[in-house]
């Protein structure tokens, strides 16, 4: 019994720790924070007695509408500071149609700098 007690409190505490590290836990309100993707807009919020006209929306319907962006970062530059060698990339969202086809790419403002010690 005096060896069992500490087992379930390791246990305990492991299955703790497991639970509010994951990022598909409850209280992150399921992966909300990671990534940074546009709400999804209603396609049709009318009400049944309105009439919709579909050939109104073929003329100005959007290409990327129902295409999900991928972030993406992209090496842009590189230049050399005091010693280190700095990369710059940044981050880009990507639409892909079907067929796995860059439909188009829009360059967002997160830019990430990764330095190298130069010997």
């Amino acid at each position: 019994m005096k060896r069992l007690l500490p087992l379930i409190g390791i246990i305990a505490v492991i299955l703790f720790i497991a639970y509010y590290e994951t990022t598909y836990s409850i209280e992150d309100g399921a992966n909300n924070e990671l990534y940074n993707y546009p709400q999804i807009p209603v396609v049709n919020d009318s009400s049944e007695n309105e009439e919709v006209s579909a050939s109104a929306s073929i003329e100005t319907a959007d290409p990327l509408e129902g295409l999900t962006p991928e972030l993406e970062l992209r090496y842009e530059s590189e230049t050399i500071e005091e010693g280190y060698l700095v990369e710059t990339h940044r981050q880009y969202e990507i639409y892909r149609d079907q067929n796995n086809q860059v439909v188009k790419s829009i360059p967002t403002d997160h830019i990430e700098y990764i330095k190298y010690k130069m010997e």
